[in-house]
């Protein structure tokens, strides 16, 4: 996971700098990406169910 999250990470920097300047604050995009992973690992986690 470690060598995952550090190959990702600066993307998530990435997009969190974007968002500000279309006028976000740092906080409301991280909220907004956390929001979105969570509903990704529970889509994932439906789907791995479901195939069992």
């Amino acid at each position: 996971m470690e060598t995952c999250r550090s190959e990702f990470e600066p993307l998530l920097f990435e997009l969190i700098r974007n968002g500000e300047k279309r006028g976000w604050k740092a906080a409301e995009i991280a909220m907004a990406l956390a929001d979105a992973a969570d509903d990704v690992i529970l889509k994932l986690a439906r789907e791995t169910k479901s195939k069992h």
